[in-house]
């Protein structure tokens, strides 16, 4: 089962940086589940929602659980939780922090999702229009499998630290 979501165009400093958004459903503390714009990060390891975004939909978390988190532009409070996500019909149950942020950032903080577990039920791949979701399963880790052992020719691999 794939999913096609198209890029959300987006221009920063004059450059093109289209992004790829995809509308999850999470689940409330009333049981119900609201729709909430996720950013796919390829650059973070964990899921995080803001605070006041988990605040506004009734998004329940654990308080106990505090900690600092850091990334590119500093380090802010985090409580490290799990979010409830529903995807075409299947729940999932995913690690998530969320974050405090920033006073100044305001509404243009947004949920990020982050490769932790979800790289384990899909894989996803960006092309110039699309970002598309694949569901894994033991058939499609068979194919891959197939498909990479015939197109191995053709496939220059690198390590991480080998120059491109």
């Amino acid at each position: 089962m794939s999913i096609r979501v198209p890029l959300s165009t987006r221009t920063s400093g004059g450059a093109l940086c289209d992004r790829a958004l995809v509308m999850l459903r999470v689940l409330t503390q009333f049981g119900d589940y609201a729709p909430l714009s996720f950013a796919l990060d390829t650059g973070a390891e964990f899921s995080s929602i803001p605070i006041n975004k988990a605040l506004e939909n009734h998004i329940r978390f654990d308080r106990s659980r505090p900690g600092m988190v850091g990334g590119l532009l500093g380090r802010t409070q985090r409580y490290r939780g799990s979010m409830h996500v529903l995807i075409a019909g299947r729940t999932h149950v995913w690690p998530c922090h969320f974050l405090q942020t920033p006073v100044d950032v305001g509404e243009d903080a947004m949920p990020v999702l982050g490769r932790a577990v979800f790289r384990e039920d899909y894989d996803f791949c960006m092309d110039d229009e699309f970002v598309t979701l694949t569901r894994r399963s033991w058939c499609r880790r068979w194919w891959r499998r197939i498909a990479g052992s015939l197109s191995r020719p053709f496939v220059t691999c690198r390590e991480a630290d080998d120059p491109l």
